[in-house]
């Protein structure tokens, strides 16, 4: 039983990349719509007998299992699933099941299991997904006969596993190291306890492991995979070439093995190698941002900024919120003198992955940042760090003259539609002021009055992000295109165009296209501005 969801390991976050995920199918909750229908139509006596026999199926169960009887305890958890309560106790009795199943070998039955468990991780459930991980593999281990066996050694894999996928990877690995005592031969248990390993970021135990995996079993694709990651993780990129190259004779048309041996020759700077493998890469799938990603790299070597560019256009085009593509997009336009650009994605990137830019120790073997990348990532880490220090100086000093406002975006780097109020106080502090504007608006606004700005900010329910920002006296700061408080009407339709205004009197003005917006008095001037997220109104 292989553990799917770290099946592969990549350099440059392409890992999560390609994490196998479950898609959730209407099937189960079908069924188990189904059953709850029928339940509604059962008599108070009729559902007391379900829960009496869904009750004495799980003690029996558990009885077999402390008694070493396998199949039994699989009948008696089966019969459990039948008859649990949908939205309480299903989750529970299907993982107690998973686990007697994966004891005895019944590879098809655990893998529809396992397929089901991860679908039911929705709202449906009162029961919260990881709280029935912990419980049910909790009581499972209560209940494993003293006895050691192979099936008591697979069923403790099995809740290693399931423990690892909730992020308890510490007691993961000591689940791991009483299954190898029992069957210390086993490639799968060394290939285990090597993700479990990396999950908790011990990467050279995790190498071990894997290499103990592949003594036992030479030509697993997976382990292979794993361990050449783990190798340009830990710094070894030739040793990585020598079990990838073996991987891709053996499978060469995965793509995360090419990704690999791709990131392995980023390490030691062979950029004819990641030319060529990336353009393998990218021609396999081009909705995929890996090979488009290895380009950008090896244009950026080689002074071809325009067609790092370009790759980095189709890199957009594929809305990625992931900080290492960000970053190369950001690389491409800084090489390309797109500044502003440049900023934008970059600033993006410290936000949605903050790690990448302050792991200056791992920039390169984990993070593929090599080369003229490298430097293009720290020329815009230094502007970075040293906008931040522009941007905490005049919230200090009230200095809202210098503060520019991005229409559609925001302003000190705060931008609407993307942070939450965290973001905002770890700028401005704590508000002067918080109120709920309506009960039909699930959202609050948060007033910085000494720099005339309030945040709108929905709340955790709504998505938690930053609706809009207001601006009113007394900020002083202007808009990109020189509009500010006090400016005229005429001033604005000179400045962004003329507008259809629905009012007499003129009490506001939109620009939804751009992200603007601005409140006039009774003199058609300025009182408020409002920055918003952009709305496009293209057919």
């Amino acid at each position: 039983m292989n553990n799917n969801k770290l099946k592969c390991l990549f350099l440059f976050l392409i890992i999560l990349f390609f994490l196998s995920s479950t898609n959730i199918h209407a099937g189960i909750y079908d069924d188990i719509l189904a059953k709850m229908e029928k339940n509604k139509k059962m008599s108070p006596e009729e559902q007391e007998a379900i829960l009496d026999k869904y009750d004495q199926s799980i003690s029996s169960g558990l009885g077999f299992v402390k008694a070493g009887n396998w199949k039994e305890a699989c009948e008696s958890f089966r019969i459990a699933v039948d008859n649990a309560e949908p939205l309480h106790d299903l989750q529970y009795s299907k993982l107690l099941y998973l686990f007697s199943l994966s004891a005895i070998g019944e590879i098809d039955k655990e893998e529809k299991e396992r397929n089901e468990i991860f679908q039911m991780r929705g709202p449906l459930w009162n029961k919260s997904w990881f709280d029935a991980i912990s419980e049910a593999s909790n009581v499972f281990e209560g209940a494993l006969p003293e006895k050691d066996s192979i099936e008591k050694g697979k069923a403790l894999m099995s809740v290693a596993q399931l423990v690892s996928y909730i992020g308890d990877n510490g007691r993961a690995i000591e689940l791991l190291t009483k299954v190898i005592s029992i069957m210390p031969e086993d490639a799968e248990v060394y290939y285990n306890l090597g993700n479990s390993y990396f999950s908790n970021g011990e990467l050279v135990k995790a190498e071990k492991s894997y290499k103990i995996a592949i003594e036992f079993k030479p030509d697993w694709v997976e382990a292979l995979c794993n361990l050449g990651a783990m190798l340009n993780l830990n710094k070894k990129p030739e040793e990585a070439e020598q079990y990838l190259k073996k991987a891709i004779n053996l499978n060469p048309k995965r793509q995360d093995l090419l990704a690999n041996l791709c990131g392995s020759y980023v390490l030691m700077c062979k950029w004819e190698e990641v030319l060529n493998y990336g353009l393998k890469i990218r021609d396999m799938n081009l909705n995929s941002p890996i090979g488009h990603g290895f380009l950008i790299i090896v244009y950026l070597e080689k002074g071809q900024t325009d067609k790092a560019l370009k790759e980095a256009e189709i890199l957009k085009t594929l809305k990625l919120n992931s900080g290492v593509y960000l970053l190369y997009i950001a690389c491409a336009n800084k090489a390309s003198n797109k500044q502003k650009e440049a900023n934008d994605f970059f600033n993006w990137t410290a936000k949605v992955t903050p790690d990448l830019i302050n792991d200056t120790e791992n920039q390169i073997s984990k993070w593929g940042l090599n080369g003229k990348t490298l430097e293009l990532s720290n020329a815009l880490l230094n502007e970075y760090v040293e906008q931040k220090a522009k941007n905490i100086k005049m919230v200090k000093e009230c200095d809202t003259k210098n503060m520019k406002i991005n229409e559609g975006e925001g302003i000190l780097g705060i931008t609407v539609a993307n942070d939450s109020f965290e973001e905002i106080t770890q700028m401005l502090g704590k508000p002067d002021k918080t109120e709920t504007p309506s009960k039909e608006v699930k959202a609050k606004n948060y007033y910085y009055e000494k720099l005339g700005l309030t945040f709108n900010v929905y709340d955790e329910e709504t998505g938690g992000k930053l609706n809009t920002i207001v601006l009113t006296s007394p900020f002083l700061g202007m808009t990109t295109k020189s509009i500010g408080i006090g400016s005229k009407l005429d001033e604005i339709i000179t400045a962004y165009g003329p507008k259809y205004f629905p009012e007499k009197p003129v009490c506001n003005i939109f620009y939804v296209e751009e992200g603007i917006g601005f409140w006039l008095n009774s003199d058609a001037c300025v009182e408020k501005i409002v920055v918003m997220n952009k709305v496009s109104l293209k057919k």
